[in-house]
């Protein structure tokens, strides 16, 4: 019989409740009650009903989640589908462990009950020397793990005849007890010093109520679980307590005090005292009380062992379930249909126990452990109402939620506080325990995730960036092979996840869809989340769930919102867990435009994960070519095709290219590398010559090819004023617009540059204070002629792109700025007008929001076309108030292409896309040689320096926080001038790649840092330094209305201080150090 068959229903709700009761029923109360009324007097009967008011609590929540999952495993199955399997590993041992020490105390006691009607002395087993109660207990242990291990309905049978004479026991005390109570013996109620001692003895006396979790351990086995589980929890408390309080207010009202303080038989004495006062013909009833009490106190062990063997074995089975520990735990027994090795293991550690320890520290050392279990429990039900986990139904629902967990798990944590240190450190180092055997062990066997973690992952857009990491590295990761697809393109999306779900498909794993949307670095995360900027990715990976779900594979969808797209594949590889990551192949693709190597070289470099790169040519895998030379590449492509034949059916044929010469050895090499990678039954083709032109021939007759990364591409790109300006006239655009870079250095130098270009550079709303013209060395419009329309060109600059990111006085310089939403429509009614222009285009170096504006202030709609450049959004063309907006995003990803039709002097209709700029784009020869030849003057590729670390020198990052690689550059400037403190402007930093561990090449260094700043070496006062730092803080709402976020937009080094990100605060840096020591102003 497997693991995965049900137990059978064999208990009952009488059964059932004698479960829990005969569990709390035992050594509690007929050997605590002289330690309670020793230190709280009276207030020990309070105690115990303080005790069951906090485990009511706890019963609540275990009714509630007992009765929407009836699983074998109790608590632990409740804490590791709600939390988790870390936290289910740490509620199973402690649960699990927990009741073999409660067991083996419990036999510890019986054996003392024993052994005072034998009066056997110590036992010597060879080297070892054994108490009489220990080996009494021994005995008692292995006849109840022999019972355990026959069957629950027997185990059930026995445990309603122990629990019904331990009531009857204890009834027939108690009404004894009445008869001759006095109420003066229970004063005073509170004598001096007892109050404060009521929350220490209810952590001590709490070990009486271990057994009421224990029902739902068998909730498997209970007969109609929706209504008997709730029940036989709640109404094993409810008894317990009342016959606790009872028994104890009666013991303490008819027999003084001090016969019970710190007298661990003061039942038995109490009996012998009480009953004595009774005679039946003459003969005294004392020691017939005496007796039935020491009878009592062997049921009360008895059953109490009983209970737990019975519970702690199904915890160990539900654990095997679930591959916390070994599987081979589930077998369950083909005759008797119990889990057997389970039984046999507890009962193994029981034994253990038994011999290792002593009454009290076995005792402390279950009650501790059980009540991290019941925190962990009341937290679980927590998650389980919060997550709307589909399928939670329960038949039982917890009043006043969420008070009623919330509270039962702080008083269950609370009340550790109160137990021995030593037994404290001892458990804690048992959960210590769990979480490394989860971590080293269990963790790639479990297979099930927590729903607490699959909750976060689902909103982790939503989400902290450390909470969903921290989520992700916890997460099982047994068979559970996670293939990320990073998605972007609708196009392109149904072949990827094809291919991605493929490989999921034979490797039983999980397809991972994660959309990266792009937000310009001028506009916080939380600003784009409030705007919605997720939303629109989730037709796009709703599509892609439908696309997967037809191979019958897992999927997850995330949206996030990044600043650096390219750098945030490889850290969604690492948030989401994947083992394999399938991405689009371009130059440009994800985020990582306007650079000389492929976005995909550095990627597959730095990715924590196998990486297969897709070009969407169509996806035909019948035909699949191999090129192989060996090596770790080969190792993937060769999986990649085994797998793809298996799903497919397709034909393999691997290539290996050899010198001439060396055919037969390279077949030889190529036969012995099919066999080992499973594809013996592929063809073998054997090439000489040149690689690339042998796989180009052999590609002709494939439908699909598969090659493994080839050298590391290039990893800097050349950004100097001539080059740009070269490859720009070679280009020939008909005009551009200035930007606030151009102003970098100056005035001046502008003038320079439009010298040096072949085409005008606009800025018409930038003029001369006292001409009114354009400004030096720029043009106000320019009109040209194109298939017989004549268009007029005009530039227009935001404030941004002046007084906002530039030191420039520009009315010092004589520049007035004016209002770009009057100049430009101005302008272009000049132009149709006075020009006799058809169509005027508007260059705009503004953001999306500022051209909407100037569209609607255009009232006469004399712009046609504005084309904007400055907030890196992905716009494709559209109509917004009578003009056609579009953006390009950035960094030359795509190019915006827009087709006018002119009638009669009119723009009656248009028809525009975003071109994604990628390596299928033929590139034009000229500006390949113009770049090819600067390259030459210069040394890119030697190696400058090696780190151990990787660097994070993405523009993104530096932007809005301190980074290593910031460290790094203001390090280096610092001691290069021999100074005591080093800033740089974030926003210098300008890559978008993470370097190393490695070498960085001189092509990094310029990639990273493309201006071509100077180091400035001054001096400064304390206060001029405060005030340096302080320009750098961006409040939420910053001076010149632009939306950053909390953040500090600037590098240093040398310098500690801390910053305050909120526009109301009177000071915007503070403590400041210098050199480790506090600035003097």
């Amino acid at each position: 019989m497997s693991g995965d068959e049900e137990l059978a229903k064999d208990l009952g709700p009488l059964a059932a409740l004698t479960i829990g009761i005969g569990t709390m029923i035992g050594a509690g109360i007929f050997v605590l009650p002289g330690t309670a009324v020793a230190r709280a007097g009276p207030l020990a009967a309070f105690t115990f009903v303080l005790g069951g008011v906090i485990a009511l609590f706890t019963a609540l929540s275990a009714s509630e989640l007992g009765t929407a999952m009836p699983k074998s495993g109790g608590a632990y199955f409740y804490v590791n589908r709600a939390l988790g399997p870390m936290f289910g590993s740490v509620a199973g041992w402690a649960n699990w462990l927990g009741l073999a020490f409660a067991s083996a105390f419990y036999m510890y006691g019986f054996g003392e009950y024993v052994n005072a009607l034998l009066g056997l002395g110590p036992v010597g087993l060879g080297f070892v020397t054994l108490e009489a109660a220990q080996v009494i207990g021994l005995a008692g242990a292995l006849l109840f793990i022999a019972v355990n291990y026959f069957g629950a309905k027997e185990t059930g049978g026995l445990q309603i005849v122990i629990v019904l004479s331990l009531l009857g026991i204890l009834a027939v005390f108690t009404v004894v007890g009445i008869l001759n109570a006095e109420m003066s013996s229970l004063r005073p109620l509170a004598p001096p010093g007892t109050v404060g001692q009521v929350l220490p003895v209810t952590g001590i006396i709490f070990v009486s109520y271990l057994g009421f979790v224990q029902i739902t351990s068998v909730a498997e086995e209970i007969k109609n679980p929706g209504r008997n589980l709730p029940l036989a929890v709640l109404g094993s408390v409810v008894i317990v307590t009342v016959v606790y309080a009872l028994f104890l207010l009666v013991l303490l009202a008819a027999v003084p005090n001090e016969l019970v303080a710190n007298n661990e038989t003061a039942v038995v004495d109490a009996a012998r005292l009480l009953f004595g006062n009774y005679e039946v013909f003459g003969f005294s009833l004392g020691g017939l009380g005496a007796a039935m009490l020491l009878i009592g106190g062997l049921l009360a062990t008895a059953s109490s062992a009983n209970a737990s063997i019975l519970s702690s074995s199904r915890i160990n089975f539900a654990m095997g379930r679930e591959k916390i520990v070994t599987p081979s735990l589930n077998e369950i027994h083909e005759r008797f249909g119990t889990p057997y090795k389970s039984i046999a293991l507890t009962g193994a550690l029981i034994l253990v126990f038994l011999v290792a320890g002593d009454v009290n520290s076995l005792s402390t050392m279950g009650s501790v452990l059980h009540l991290v279990v019941y925190g962990l429990l009341n937290l679980a039900l927590i998650v389980m109402r919060e997550s709307e986990v589909e399928g939670y139904d329960p038949d039982f629902e917890v009043p006043f939620y969420p008070a009623v967990p919330i509270i039962g798990a702080v008083s269950s944590f609370a009340l550790i506080y109160y137990i021995e240190p030593r037994i404290i450190a001892i458990s804690g180092g048992l959960v210590a325990f769990a979480l490394l055997w989860y971590l080293l062990y269990a963790r790639d066997k479990v297979e099930a995730r927590g729903v607490l973690g699959t909750w976060i992952l689902d909103r982790s857009e939503d989400l902290p960036e450390q909470a969903v990491s921290a989520a992700t590295a916890v997460q099982p990761s047994g068979d559970d092979y996670r293939v990320m697809v990073p998605l972007a393109n609708p196009k392109t999306e149904e072949h990827l996840i094809t291919l991605a779900s493929a490989i999921a498909k034979q490797r039983n794993g999980t397809v991972v869809a994660v959309n990266i949307a792009n937000v310009p670095d001028q506009t916080s995360l939380e600003a784009a989340r409030d705007r919605g900027a997720h939303e629109a990715a989730h037709g796009l990976l709703d599509q892609a769930r439908e696309d997967a779900e037809t191979f019958g594979v897992d999927v997850e969808t995330h949206v996030v919102l990044s600043h650096r797209v390219f750098e945030e594949v490889f850290d969604a590889a690492r948030t989401y867990g994947a083992d394999m990551t399938v991405m689009g192949w371009g130059e440009d693709s994800h985020g990582a435009p306007g650079r000389a190597e492929s976005a995909v070289d550095e990627l597959a470099y730095s990715l924590p994960s196998d990486f297969l790169v897709f070009r969407d040519r169509g996806f035909d895998p019948a035909r699949i070519l191999v090129p192989t030379a060996g090596g770790p590449a080969s190792e993937l492509s060769g999986a990649v095709a085994r797998m793809l034949q298996a799903e497919f059916d397709g034909e393999v044929t691997l290539l290996h290219v050899v010198e001439p010469g060396e055919e037969e050895a390279g077949r030889a090499f190529l036969s012995e590398w099919a066999d080992a990678h499973d594809l013996s039954d592929a063809t073998l083709r054997i090439e000489s010559g040149d690689v690339e032109d042998s796989i180009e021939r052999a590609a002709r007759d494939a439908t699909m090819l598969i090659i493994g990364a080839t050298q590391k591409g290039l990893l800097s790109r050349l950004v100097r004023g001539s080059l740009v300006l070269d490859v720009l006239n070679e280009v020939g655009p008909d005009a551009d617009v200035i930007g606030n870079h151009e102003f970098d250095y100056g005035l001046d130098p502008i003038s320079d540059v439009t010298a040096d270009s072949e085409f005008p550079w606009l800025a018409t709303n930038l003029v001369d204070s006292e001409t009114g013209e354009a400004f030096d060395g720029t043009e106000s419009t320019n009109i040209v002629e194109r298939g017989g329309v004549s268009v007029g060109i005009i530039g227009l600059v935001d404030d941004g792109a002046t007084t906002g990111k530039t030191n420039i006085d520009f009315e010092a310089e004589g520049i007035t700025i004016e209002d770009f939403t009057e100049t430009g429509p101005a302008e272009a009614k000049r132009l149709k007008e006075d020009e006799d222009v058809d169509v005027v285009v508007a260059l705009a170096h503004t953001g999306i929001d500022d051209a909407e504006n100037l569209a609607e202030a255009d009232a006469d709609d004399d712009i046609d076309v504005i084309v904007v450049g400055d907030d890196e959004q992905f716009y494709p063309p559209e109509t917004v108030d009578g003009s056609i907006v579009s953006e390009a995003r950035a960094r030359a990803a795509y190019l915006s292409e827009i087709e006018l039709t002119v009638d009669g002097g009119e723009v009656t209709s248009f028809d525009g896309q975003l071109i994604e700029v990628t390596n299928d784009i033929e590139k034009d020869p000229t500006a390949s040689d113009i770049i090819n030849e600067y390259r030459g003057e210069v040394s890119l590729d030697s190696p400058v320096v090696e780190t151990e670390t990787p660097l994070d020198a993405t523009f993104g990052s530096n932007y809005h926080r301190e980074t290593n690689y910031g460290n790094v550059v203001t390090d280096a400037m610092r001691e290069r001038v021999d100074a005591d403190v080093a800033i740089t402007n974030a926003g210098g930093i300008r890559s978008d790649s993470v370097y190393g561990p490695g070498e960085i090449t001189g092509g990094d260094i310029f990639n990273t840092l493309p201006f071509p700043n100077t180091v400035v070496s001054l001096e400064l006062t304390g206060e001029e330094l405060v005030e340096t730092l302080e320009s750098q803080v961006v409040t939420l709402e910053s001076e010149t209305g632009q939306n950053f976020g909390e953040e500090i937009s600037q590098q240093t080094s040398g310098v500690h201080f801390e910053w305050v990100p909120h526009e109301d605060a009177d000071e915007l840096v503070r403590d400041v150090y210098v050199g480790g020591e506090p600035l003097d102003p």
